[in-house]
């Protein structure tokens, strides 16, 4: 443990005070400052005599003689120096006679100087200012007191005087005063504060240590970053501050090695970002693209070895960036990695064509478009020369058969596939023999044959009877399951004709075939009705051998009526005609005879 004393130097060549004026100062200033077993102030008395005074004229007392810090027994002592009157080469070397090689830095020395009549300052200014130099130049302060009059040399250091304070980054201050006011360390390495602290104090600390008892010490302090450590001593007459500063390199950067598995899928999909993470007192860890912190999904081992891992989906390729951070000092050392997730848009195909369906012979135009990452496509059955074709084009083509076109295509976004069906429609094709003649109420079947009529196949009847009105009427017979495969059928189409009492007389068929290949109509054929209207022959008897009158007029007495007669071998109802005036009636038609007879038409 290293005890400075504080230095008290007084400068006089003679002084008039008595020896015992000077011992009451002695008494006096001991009395307040003890020698304290030789630990306490220590004086020193340095007369310029020149060649006038000595040691006597300075009437110093028995107790400073006695004193082992005034007498030179422990420390102090008289000296005799130069008066140099300001000649740098007269100057005596009062740092070397009072020994201040001794002190620490940060020393308060005490420097009384008289300047009362056979003594002024230029006396000694050469001294004084290399006194001043020298102490300076270690470290030491110099507290200055001169004195024009009383020429008594003790009192001038009878007070308290700032705490002395020493405070070094330099471990070995203690033995070899170097006084260094900073240092720098490593992360996690320590620096050693040495102090000396003595003279008028009442207690000292250091911040961020806390209170040191002894006068000297030292103490190891292990900062996170850059800091200023204040010693602190408080003493009566105010408190002394020395500052160190001990600099913190930021630690090394983290190690950082960041993953993605897969780096690459076909959208949707997901990666795991896995990371390990080794350094000092890592402090963050965080992703962007909104991840944020991931410190806490990081676990450590004993090594300190960090390894953590989440799963990300983004829809398109993203870069992430991976930085982890130590802190040290007021530096952030840090080290960033990045990787790569490169998302495929899947691939997808589309082909169709317009127009669809066609009917055979017509061409149609093929479109189609390749979506995502894809690199090649194909269309089979080929449309180019190898098959392969652009990703987005089109091409016209004409096909005499039902076609499936398929588009495939590859890539980094995947397989995909698609297809469209060009239909070709074939014409339909209907035929059916129908009969010339028939007879009046007669009907008939006929064998239609058709094809390729998906919409369907029938007749067309139009029907005129005797009396020239015309109907007409649209039977199905039936449809073809396909359009495409010239497939035919054979169907029976009964003729069920609507007879009545006026025919038909003729009846025209007409056939027609409807599928997506358009609508046909065979060539109408015209079916006569053979219809018996000549009954068998039969005579009317005359009345009464009279030749009626134009108007014939029913006898009202003598009427010659004709026997029933029976209308036989006829189709429909007839007209009937005479060659003569005549007139009939209708016995099953009208109750009322006599009122029902009727003119007949003359032949």
């Amino acid at each position: 443990m290293v005890i400075p004393r504080t230095q008290c130097i007084s400068i006089i060549d003679e002084s008039s005070p008595s020896i015992a004026t000077h011992t009451n100062d002695w008494n006096s200033f001991r009395a307040n400052f003890p020698n304290n077993n030789g630990n306490g102030r220590e004086f020193w008395l340095l007369q310029p005599a020149g060649n006038r005074w000595s040691f006597s004229d300075l009437n110093r007392p028995p107790n400073f003689l006695n004193d082992s810090l005034a007498n030179g027994t422990v420390g102090g002592g008289t000296f005799t120096v130069n008066r140099d009157d300001g000649v740098v080469a007269n100057r005596s070397d009062w740092f070397a006679i009072t020994n201040m090689a001794s002190q620490p830095p940060g020393s308060y020395v005490s420097v009384w100087l008289d300047i009362s009549g056979s003594m002024v300052y230029n006396t000694v200014r050469a001294s004084y200012e290399y006194f001043v130099q020298r102490c300076t130049a270690v470290g030491i302060n110099i507290i200055l007191e001169t004195s024009n009059s009383g020429e008594r040399w003790i009192p001038g250091h009878n007070e308290y005087f700032p705490p002395s304070a020493s405070f070094s980054t330099d471990p070995n201050f203690l033995t070899n005063f170097n006084q260094v006011n900073s240092v720098t360390i490593n992360y996690g390495s320590s620096a050693t504060l040495s102090w000396i602290v003595f003279g008028d104090t009442t207690s000292a600390s250091i911040t961020g240590v806390g209170v040191v008892a002894d006068p000297s010490g030292t103490v190891s302090v292990s900062p996170t970053a850059t800091t200023d450590y204040e010693l602190n001593a408080v003493g009566p007459a105010g408190t002394t501050t020395r500052v160190v500063t001990v600099t913190v390199l930021p630690p090394p950067p983290p190690t950082v090695t960041f993953t993605a598995d897969p780096n690459r899928y076909i959208r949707p999909g997901s990666a795991t970002l896995s990371w390990t993470v080794q350094g000092v007192n890592i402090t963050d860890i965080d992703i962007d693209r909104g991840i944020g912190n991931v410190l806490p999904l990081t676990i450590f081992d004993e090594n300190g070895i960090g390894t953590g891992s989440i799963d990300v989906s983004p829809t398109i390729s993203t870069s992430y960036t991976l930085t982890a951070k130590n802190f040290g000092g007021e530096q952030n050392s840090l080290t960033s990695k990045s990787v790569n997730i490169t998302v495929y848009e899947p691939t997808v195909a589309n082909i169709f064509a317009v127009p669809n369906p066609v009917t055979v012979g017509q061409s149609t135009r093929l479109e189609w478009l390749v979506t995502g990452d894809a690199t090649e496509a194909y269309i089979s059955p080929p449309v180019t020369q190898t098959g392969e074709v652009l990703l987005s084009s089109f091409v016209d083509v004409s096909v005499n058969t039902s076609t499936r076109y398929t588009l495939t295509a590859n890539g980094p976004g995947g397989f995909d596939e698609a297809f469209v069906d060009v239909i070709v429609c074939q014409i339909p094709t209907v035929s059916g023999n129908f009969p010339v003649n028939i007879d009046y109420g007669e009907d008939f079947t006929v064998d239609i044959t058709f094809s390729n009529a998906t919409t369907g196949a029938g007749v067309i009847i139009t029907y005129t009877n005797t009396q020239g009105v015309t109907t007409s009427e649209t039977r199905n017979v039936g449809s073809s399951a396909s359009d495409e495969d010239n497939t035919e059928i054979t169907l029976s189409f009964d003729s069920n004709i609507p007879w009545d009492n006026f025919g038909p007389q003729t009846i025209v068929y007409q056939l027609f075939a409807s599928g997506c290949g358009g609508t046909v109509f065979s060539t109408a054929v015209t079916v006569n009705v053979q219809i018996d209207k000549l009954p068998d022959l039969i005579n009317i008897p005359d009345s009464l051998n009279k030749i009626p009158l134009d108007q014939v007029v029913a006898p009202e007495d003598d009427v010659v009526l004709s026997d029933p007669i029976l209308i036989t071998d006829i189709d429909i109802p007839v007209e009937i005609k005479s060659n003569h005036p005549i007139e009939v009636r209708f016995d099953n038609d009208d109750p009322n005879l006599e009122s029902s007879w009727k003119d007949v038409r003359r032949i």
